[in-house]
């Protein structure tokens, strides 16, 4: 996979200047950005079919939207799913600053290579374009495969589900045939 053009829009291949759900511009402040790849393996393609960027203001109000089971139940799934010391240690074992593909050339929690996913997610923490690197939680830049996010959605209660349809519906310039698929999909920003 090619990662030179994640941080960009896909449709304008400009940065990102304002959030997906309140339009706030987002230059100067940190932000996340959520992109949903989809392979095609006949045709040899991987393409970005979702991509959203909300600002820390609207991160907050998404966050505060989980219900306490779901922030429990993904607390725990995520302490067993991802071996946070050993991703940490691995990225720091280079001589020089791990680059962008140690981060996401695998799935964060089933470690299936992401050339091997038909769907697969990436999230990471940003400023002014480029990703900031959480080398604390070591979470950011982080790559999620298919299997991943349906493990995760299973966390979710009904309640969080719900508030995560409405977050889904507020993203205007998402494809109406895509709106329902990627209803109920987790998201860690």
């Amino acid at each position: 996979m090619n990662w030179t053009n994640l941080f960009i829009d896909s449709s304008s291949n400009l940065p990102y200047t304002h959030c997906h759900l309140c339009g706030t511009l987002v230059q100067g402040q940190s932000y996340a950005l959520m992109k949903h790849f989809r392979r095609y393996p006949n045709q040899d393609m991987v393409v970005s079919d979702l991509e959203a960027v909300i600002c820390r203001s609207c991160q907050v109000k998404m966050a505060s939207s989980i219900s306490e089971s779901s922030r429990q139940n993904l607390q725990a799934f995520m302490q067993q799913a991802f071996d946070l010391e050993k991703r940490k240690a691995a990225l720091l074992s280079e001589e020089q600053p791990a680059g962008l593909e140690a981060w996401l050339e695998r799935c964060a929690v089933t470690h299936k290579e992401v050339d091997a996913c038909l769907e697969f997610q990436v999230e990471c923490h940003m400023r002014d374009g480029y990703p900031l690197f959480d080398l604390e939680y070591a979470m950011s830049p982080v790559c999620l495969s298919g299997e991943a996010l349906e493990q995760m959605q299973q966390c979710l209660s009904k309640e969080t589900k719900e508030n995560y349809d409405r977050f889904m519906d507020q993203l205007t310039d998402l494809p109406p045939d895509l709106v329902e698929w990627f209803k109920r999909r987790p998201v860690l920003v």
